[in-house]
């Protein structure tokens, strides 16, 4: 707290940040912004509306970095609360040029956030877009704090540099209230140190393990379907290789005509992909095939993804594209009844029933563009409107918050997922995966932009800078979800997991079972006749008679004991069959022992006088 005690007993005066580059990645969040680093505080003041606290900066080579923090929640980019807020920068550290935004302060760059102008005061001045300085601010929503980049090497109007000096002066203000950060008069400069940062760590687009389930979302802007953008769109979903797809804006595509691109541009075998379509414009599609669909929430297609045996639980995935723009209203009503369904998915009854410990992911284009509410509603599941959504839950499994997930850019450090340098408004994070982590984990996510990647990665993963750009205004994000696997045990080894092993204590790998009842022939004897079912094709027997043959022996008997054939009356051909000789009574009558052809008292006498004597 040291660090703003000094600069708020500073705010009259002229201050020079000591420059100190750090590793920021835009992406709404703040932790990465040391509290040493330099800025200007102004504290609270009773000006009413948006009240300009205090301001941090930073840069390395490529950007210049700037947090702001206000008194209010307000949307930076927009005029939910009425606010005029700009950040002015004298880019040669001069008070003589530019424009006169406050006293001893000439401005070269005028950023006007609520109406999207650049006013660029130099010879000769223009007024351009945010795209023409690169602008990357974050958070899209209302908050009280936000942190922004701005390009450094950039022309913004083709002839002046943005940054001709090496040191800048920053100053913000308020029109609406008069608010001045530092207060007029006082001024604040910063140095850039041009001293080298660590590389950015380049995010591998291929799993960790093939365990993981991959999910994409893409907006594809209704190109899908459009023959110029097909190959951007093969390149990139064969670079990303997903298991699970959850396509939006593709109302003029059917699933089929989906399914036929699929099908082609990432071939699976079998029946190939399965691919639902909602009511709307959203397409789900997934390697495994789908149990159960829901057209509602309002602008979500909830499905029930049938997930290999291997994994504990089925997935459920909310596949979302809400309102968009100002319709904050409907945004909220939209939230509150995903919270609905999913809370009434967690509960016996009602539309839906999935089993405890479901993973459920809620991804797409939530367009949260407004109001930060939307975002919380989703979160922890504090619906606003209970008398028509119901009451307020927990909608995680352990009755915690969801887990928003924030994905980086593969290559800079950004987390923007819509961009279009055309329009006015700056690139913003639209595009969200939303999941319950009490059940599960993330191995890895990302937001890919192809224009960004280097050559040398570009040609790794087969793709052209210019695929995601050709392709659509947002970017796919992709995530690689842990899932809860079966203990899987393989007690006789051979390589099929217990569980789904026909005979689980002797190798069978193929599986074999005849009758298809659900044991394997290598484990069932099915006549009972000491023959296992497999022993009874391998010698040519039948496994649903105990004596193949009829020669009076069972199979297992003719295998074991006798040592003959058990498809074969007369093993050795002599005529005899094998019962019979085994018996040793074949072609005689044993009891006629004088042979006259009667069996009577003399054959009796002849046994008993032979009776303890010896063959010779």
């Amino acid at each position: 707290m040291k660090f703003f005690t000094l600069f708020l007993s500073l705010t009259c005066c002229a201050v020079v940040g000591i420059s100190q580059p750090t590793e920021i990645t835009i992406d709404g969040q703040f932790a990465d912004w040391p509290i040493a680093l330099p800025g200007s505080v102004d504290g609270p003041e009773a000006l009413g509306g948006v009240n300009l606290l205090d301001f941090q900066v930073t840069n390395d080579e490529d950007w210049l970095y700037v947090k702001l923090r206000t008194n209010i929640e307000f949307d930076l980019t927009d005029n939910l609360v009425n606010h005029t807020v700009y950040l002015y920068i004298d880019a040669d550290n001069s008070a003589s040029t530019g424009f006169a935004a406050a006293t001893n302060f000439g401005s070269e760059i005028g950023i006007n956030f609520r109406t999207h102008n650049v006013y660029y005061d130099v010879s000769p001045s223009s007024i351009l877009g945010f795209g023409d300085i690169l602008l990357r601010p974050l958070p899209t929503v209302t908050s009280n704090t936000f942190e922004m980049a701005i390009r450094r090497d950039v022309i913004p109007d083709g002839i002046n540099p943005i940054f001709p000096s090496n040191s800048i002066k920053l100053l913000f203000r308020n029109t609406q209230n008069g608010d001045y950060l530092p207060n007029n008069g006082a001024t604040f400069s910063y140095t850039f140190n041009n001293a080298p940062m660590p590389p950015i760590p380049f995010i591998e687009l291929q799993k960790i393990s093939t365990s993981h389930i991959r999910i994409t979302a893409y907006n594809t802007l209704g190109q899908l379907g459009l023959l110029s953008a097909q190959d951007n769109f093969d390149r990139i979903l064969s670079a990303l290789n997903p298991d699970v797809i959850a396509f939006s804006e593709c109302s003029a595509n059917s699933a089929v005509y989906v399914k036929g691109l699929l099908d082609n541009w990432l071939p699976i075998g079998g029946v190939g992909w399965h691919v639902l379509k909602d009511d709307y414009d959203m397409i789900t599609c997934s390697r495994f095939p789908f149990t159960g669909n829901w057209i509602t929430p309002d602008r979500q297609f909830p499905t029930l993804i049938d997930l290999p045996e291997e994994y504990s639980h089925d997935l459920l995935l909310v596949n979302a594209h809400l309102q968009c723009c100002a319709a904050d209203a409907t945004r909220q009503d939209q939230c509150d009844e995903a919270i609905q369904f999913i809370l009434d998915a967690k509960n016996p009854g009602g539309a839906i029933s999935i089993p405890n410990s479901t993973p459920i992911v809620y991804c797409g284009d939530l367009n949260l563009v407004g109001y930060a509410q939307q975002l919380s509603t989703l979160l922890t599941g504090n619906i606003q409107d209970n008398a028509a959504y119901g009451p307020d839950g927990a909608p995680d499994w352990d009755n915690s918050q969801m887990t928003n997930l924030i994905s980086r850019n593969n290559s800079i450090r950004m987390a923007y997922t819509w961009r279009d340098d055309n329009d006015s408004y700056p690139p913003g994070y639209l595009d969200y995966f939303i999941y319950t982590d009490a059940v599960m984990d993330v191995a890895k996510s990302f937001v890919l932009e192809t224009e960004e990647m280097t050559m040398t990665n570009l040609a790794l993963f087969g793709l052209n800078a210019n695929d995601c750009n050709g392709a659509s205004d947002h970017l796919p994000i992709t995530a690689d979800y842990i899932l809860s696997m079966l203990v899987i045990t393989d007690s006789d080894e051979d390589g099929i997991a217990d569980n789904l092993d026909n005979c689980p204590m002797i190798s069978n790998s193929t599986q074999a079972d005849w009758n298809e009842n659900g044991i394997g022939d290598i484990c069932e004897d099915s006549d009972l006749d000491g023959l296992t079912d497999d022993l009874e094709f391998f010698y040519n027997s039948s496994p649903e008679v105990q004596d193949s043959d009829g020669d009076g022996l069972t199979d297992g008997f003719e295998v074991s004991i006798s040592i003959t054939q058990p498809d074969n009356a007369d093993s050795d051909g002599n005529g005899c069959n094998d019962g019979e000789q085994l018996a040793g009574i074949c072609g005689v009558c044993p009891s006629d022992l004088n042979g006259d052809g009667l069996i009577n008292i003399t054959d009796l006498l002849i046994f008993i006088t032979s009776f303890g004597g010896s063959c010779p």
